[in-house]
Formats: structure tokens, sequence, C-alpha cells
């Protein structure tokens, strides 16, 4: 993916970035869908690093870690993502969810 924008990047002689929904999808479906967790966490790292203020980089984080077990980071993920928008009712269930998880251990 990277590759592709970089490019594109040379081609149009500015940087372009591979769009925030792009890098969502294929590290939820990396996660999720492949439990490729290894390339899922270099997906997510990368998408914190080009949008540190987007909510779905927060997310993608929160859904990797709990994946992986993390639970705690999951949930600081999370309410990450509602800091940045609170409204944000996928995050809201995810948190809920999560928290009621973390409850009943």
């Amino acid at each position: 993916m990277t590759q592709h924008f970089d490019r594109l990047s040379k081609r149009y002689g500015y940087e372009i970035q591979p769009p925030i929904s792009v890098i969502f999808d294929l590290g939820f479906v990396t996660t999720i869908i492949s439990k490729n967790l290894i390339a899922a966490e270099e997906i997510f790292q990368y998408s914190l690093e080009v949008y540190p203020k987007e909510k779905d980089s927060y997310l993608g984080m929160g859904l990797l870690r709990r994946a992986q077990g993390q639970l705690e980071s999951a949930k600081v993920m999370f309410e990450k993502a509602l800091t940045i928008d609170p409204d944000y009712s996928f995050a809201k269930r995810l948190l809920q969810r999560l928290e009621n998880q973390m409850d009943s251990r």
C-alpha cells in the first residue's frame, strides 16, 4: 500500500498519503479476518504515525490490542478515540463490551 502511494507521490510531485479509510479497512481485515496480528500491528502503527488525530487510528489499535489480549491497552485506545469524537458510537459499543468483559474476569 505505501509503495503505491509513494509512486503516486513521485508521479504528481507532492506527497499523497493513503486515506485513513483504506488503512483502517486493511488493518481490520488483517486483524479480524486474517488474524495476522504482526502485519496488523505495522498497519495500525503506521496509521497512528500518519493520522495521529484520527479516531479510527485509535479504534483500529484498540481492536488489535483486544485481539492480542491486551485489554487495558485496548481500553486506553478506545477511550482515546472517544476523546477525539465523544459521539463515536462504534467506539462506545466496543468500550462497553470490553469493560463488561474485564468486569466478568
